[in-house]
């Protein structure tokens, strides 16, 4: 390789690294990456994964390894991934209203005024009144347990039955900005419901009749077309329930116990109830309707806010599932349980149930919600 030649790649590699500094400055950026501009630095993502680490260890990992002897194919590559990163910043720096990336300038001033210059203003000194109030309260806090339950979001490196699936912010339809709490998850596949899909009564009786016909034409019998009529199991202790669609699939499977009416499927933290499968601690799904129905009637009952009703479920295929993980398309985590089920009157909307887990994952993490869903739209492949 010329001097010319080692002199060109080096100045490229040096602005490689500093874009690679402003997407790590800046997570949500790299978040919303193509997949074939994440491609450049990852392997086989499709999108990006805060477990995979920085972009600046990322490009000298790149530019370490072991060099072609052809210097144009080299200068080549680092201009590609140059265009694609300042390609990406600048589409989507000003819709995600965040500074744009910094040019070199030569310095106008001595480098320890410039480093004062560049440090945020002290905070105002606090009185020892304050102080003292302050450092009570931290203390008392400490001690004194709180009544209100902590809510938890933790990350997972894999699925296990229990945790939440939490989409990446590029996703579409179906399982657009959802969360998905898996309650099973073995070597025969994986089975879960959407926590943030709310429904209302009556299309929750629409998706019902539309899934009975379908499943009555499947079976060879006539496919009424109107007038149906209510399933049997609506009773009115169920207009007070909260209905979720668990999402896209409604056949009936043996594998998971979803049988009778597998489209309407029930969350709850009542252990007692009848053919009811645990999920995690003080959590199950599944059971008798008719005890459910009658624990929905008891208003005031204990367990009455505690059950969530769901029309249609999410299942994968074994594998499938930890491909699409490994392809950067779900975050997993471990949540609480007052996270999944909240109180009824507490119940997050669809989208700030998504964002709010999200916060609570912290990192790199927290800053995704921050990308508006036309964005989204844009950008999906």
């Amino acid at each position: 390789m010329t001097t010319h030649n080692r002199t060109a790649l080096r100045l490229l590699y040096k602005e490689v690294l500093r874009l690679s500094r402003h997407y790590d400055q800046y997570p949500q950026l790299k978040a919303c990456l193509r997949p074939r501009q994440v491609g450049m630095l990852y392997d086989g993502r499709e999108f990006y994964h805060p477990q995979r680490g920085s972009f600046v260890r990322l490009a000298r990992k790149r530019f370490r390894e072991p060099q072609s002897h052809d210097a144009d194919e080299q200068i080549s590559k680092a201009f590609h991934i140059l265009r694609q990163l300042n390609s990406a910043n600048q589409a989507v720096t000003p819709l995600l209203k965040i500074p744009p990336v910094h040019h070199h300038t030569l310095p106008l001033r001595s480098p320890t005024s410039s480093i004062r210059a560049s440090l945020p203003p002290s905070p105002p000194r606090k009185g020892l009144l304050s102080s003292l109030m302050s450092f009570l309260s931290s203390s008392l806090s400490s001690i004194i347990p709180s009544s209100t339950p902590e809510l938890i979001a933790r990350p997972l490196s894999s699925p296990v039955q229990g945790a939440i699936l939490v989409s990446h912010p590029l996703l579409n339809s179906p399982f657009e900005r959802k969360i998905i709490l898996l309650c099973s998850h073995d070597k025969g596949g994986s089975y879960g419901l959407v926590l943030n899909h709310s429904i209302g009564f009556k299309e929750m009786l629409y998706i019902t009749r539309i899934s009975t016909r379908a499943s009555q034409s499947h079976k060879g019998r006539p496919k009424r077309t109107r007038g149906a009529e209510k399933p049997s199991w609506v009773v009115p202790e169920l207009r007070s329930a909260s209905f979720y669609c668990g999402g896209p699939v409604w056949e009936s499977s043996s594998q998971y116990g979803l049988t009778g009416t597998p489209w309407l499927q029930a969350l709850h933290t009542c252990s007692v109830v009848t053919g009811a499968t645990k999920v995690a601690d003080d959590l199950y799904y599944g059971g008798d309707m008719d005890e459910l129905c009658m624990l929905l009637g008891k208003k005031k009952g204990p367990f009455h806010d505690e059950i969530r009703l769901f029309a249609g479920y999410s299942v994968w295929s074994p594998g499938q599932l930890q491909e699409e993980i490994e392809r950067g398309l779900w975050f997993v985590a471990e949540a609480s349980r007052d996270l999944i089920i909240p109180p009824i009157s507490e119940q997050p909307d669809n989208e700030a149930m998504w964002a709010d887990v999200l916060s609570r994952m912290g990192g790199e993490y927290k800053t995704f919600k921050d990308i508006p869903v036309e964005l989204a739209s844009s950008l999906i492949l």
